[in-house]
Order: structure tokens, then C-alpha cells, then sequence
């Protein structure tokens, strides 16, 4: 089953509903933080951050997916992946889940 995808507006910074760190700051995601899965930025329109635990989940590249349907790949219990509107940069898209 789909993880599902959380559609939000914000121009702060997100944060995992998991671990409550920041997924990402002034030097980009944050790597440390185990409940990240990935990180997209619009505006390059580039994946951030592949987490390893996602890259072992995948059945495909995630490099070639689309941003807006990479959460149908995503086959881990628990998470979610929040479409982040953030008005000047675009649209970004933050996975999660619970640490393992």
C-alpha cells in the first residue's frame, strides 16, 4: 500500500513528525536524522537526499521517479511523505518514517 502524501502550506521550516529534528537547514537536509527519507527541492528540481534505508526499499531509482508519485514506491510501514508548498521555491516533497 501507498505511503500517503500530507499536502501542507508552509514557508517555515518542516519538521519530522517522527524524531521532531529539522529536515533540513542553512546546509541542506539534514542526514543525521534517521526518520528522513528523502528530500526534494523544486526549484533545482533535484532529489537532496536519498536516505539508505530508502534506496534498500525501492524496487526502481528513485532518481527517475517523479516527485509527485515517488510515495507509490514507497513500501514502509508508517510513512508518509508531506508536499510542502512553500510559495517562493515552489513545491517540495519530504519522506518519513518511523525509526526502524
Amino acid at each position: 500500500m501507498p505511503v500517503p502524501v500530507v499536502r501542507v502550506h508552509c514557508r517555515d521550516r518542516i519538521y519530522s513528525p517522527f524524531s521532531g529534528q529539522p529536515a533540513d537547514g542553512s546546509d541542506g537536509p539534514n542526514r543525521k536524522d534517521p526518520t528522513l527519507l528523502f528530500v526534494y527541492y523544486s526549484e533545482p528540481g533535484i532529489y537532496a537526499h536519498v536516505s539508505q534505508r530508502l534506496q534498500n526499499a525501492l524496487n526502481e531509482d528513485i532518481e527517475y521517479l517523479d516527485p509527485e508519485v515517488v510515495h507509490l514506491s514507497i513500501d514502509i510501514e508508517g510513512g508518509l511523505v508531506l508536499e510542502v508548498e512553500t510559495d517562493i521555491r515552489g513545491v517540495n516533497y519530504y519522506g518519513f518514517a518511523p525509526e526502524e
